[in-house]
């Protein structure tokens, strides 16, 4: 925050500050806040429920049964389906994850409206959003622990960026959209 504030008090106008929610960051002249009020950070946008679930059937690590879709079914088809096949996917991951969480992390149910910039939105629990990052990838890996295979920390997140989003673009959520809007029309 204070490099980005340095350089934009110094004159230079094409200079802005990106930081994490983490539950308690707030915006100023010189910082944008990814996910203020909405998700903890940008993992929790990465590792979104629908994006991790594409990216095990993408992979191979699951078969399309396991989401109560028809097992013949290829990820293709799968990942380009509508609304209500995302919605199974979605509650499945969420559902997975919620077994290995501690009490604490799951006292907050009330649900958050997931958006995605095709349009459509998924109604999700809050402490999906508000999970401190790390410790999301972390449950995601022990309720999947094929994907330990992603040892560093970002290759999981890389694949989830360059496989899923890149397949279907539409699965970006919004924030993310919006954030890259706003770093764009600094001046």
């Amino acid at each position: 925050m204070a490099i980005s504030s340095l350089l934009r008090g110094a004159g230079n106008r094409t200079v802005i500050g990106l930081i994490d929610w983490d539950l308690k960051n707030k915006p100023d002249a010189n910082v944008l806040i990814l996910g203020l009020d909405d998700r903890y950070a940008i993992d929790n946008y990465i590792l979104d429920p629908v994006a991790v679930g594409l990216l095990l059937l993408r992979e191979g690590v699951v078969s399309p049964d396991v989401f109560g879709l028809n097992a013949e079914a290829g990820y293709l088809s799968i990942a380009q389906a509508d609304s209500d096949i995302l919605v199974k996917i979605a509650v499945k991951i969420v559902s997975d994850i919620h077994k290995r969480l501690k009490e604490k992390e799951k006292e907050d149910v009330v649900s958050l409206k997931f958006q995605y910039a095709e349009g459509f939105s998924i109604e999700l629990p809050r402490w999906l959003a508000v999970l401190q990052g790390h410790r999301l990838e972390a449950v995601i890996k022990e309720a999947y622990p094929a994907l330990l295979r992603y040892r560093g920390e970002p290759d999981l997140k890389r694949d989830v960026i360059g496989k899923i989003f890149k397949d279907r673009p539409g699965l970006i959520p919004v924030a993310i959209v919006d954030t890259m809007k706003a770093i764009q029309a600094v001046r």
